[in-house]
């Protein structure tokens, strides 16, 4: 295997491409890659996405299901595509029925090998009943929502995928990353237009705009009110498939 161009031990982004200044600060900080197929950056967008989501303040929990994935490459993106087609059909049908509909969601595949969505609404409720009608109508082979009793936990759990890298080193988290962009169409999450909002409410214009609100709403927040927790200590809230 090939030595971290970076550090012996491969501890950090393996394409940093000097140093910059911080001039609120005065602090000299290394100019990482940021992108999320990066076994260092991919974990830690993964997280400021979390805290993001929690700005936009969901209130229901969603999970569907789409059967068992496929185990070559070429079928699951393809199962993904077909999946991410019944959100949005999904999406489209509950504001036709007049429910205003924000949402984030993130696919992954259970330990039984069932593919599905964790999904996160805001707006009017959708009674459980006319939700797994309509997620039926739509192709998807089943669905549970509920409200939301913990944020915190909850936004971190859904993208559990990602976050987990930060608990390995950076070759493995590479691995990691590469399962969880190919189950995402290479995202990290997918959500609606109007989802991502800063801490007042506010609209924002899209996930980029969200963590650099999230990362300045915690930098007013003391640090001890947000460390990274081990992923293994994430915990669901919400069915699960």
């Amino acid at each position: 295997m090939a030595q971290h161009p970076n550090e012996r031990d491969a501890t950090d982004c393996p394409r940093i491409r000097g140093r910059y200044l911080v001039p609120a600060t005065g602090e000299v900080k290394p100019a990482r890659c940021g992108t999320c197929k990066c076994g260092w950056c991919g974990p830690r967008l993964a997280l400021v996405t979390a805290w993001a989501i929690q700005l936009a303040n969901p209130t229901w929990s969603a999970v569907v299901t789409a059967g068992e994935a496929q185990a070559s490459e070429a079928e699951l993106e393809g199962q993904v595509r077909q999946l991410q087609e019944a959100i949005r059909e999904l999406t489209a049908d509950l504001r036709a029925r007049g429910h205003d509909w924000q949402a984030v969601w993130v696919i992954e595949v259970s330990p039984r090998a069932i593919l599905h969505a964790h999904v996160l609404q805001r707006g009017t409720r959708v009674p459980p009943p006319l939700f797994l009608a309509r997620c039926r109508a739509v192709g998807l082979d089943w669905a549970a929502i509920r409200p939301i009793g913990r944020l915190t936990p909850l936004a971190r759990y859904v993208l559990k995928g990602a976050i987990a890298g930060l608990d390995l080193s950076v070759p493995r988290a590479v691995g990691l990353m590469r399962r969880h962009l190919l189950l995402n169409g290479g995202r990290l999450a997918h959500s609606t237009r109007d989802f991502w909002t800063d801490e007042g409410g506010e609209r924002l214009g899209g996930v980029r705009e969200a963590r650099t609100a999230a990362l300045r709403a915690r930098s007013r927040t003391p640090q001890s009110e947000y460390r990274f927790l081990p992923s293994h200590r994430l915990r669901p809230d919400g069915a699960r498939p």
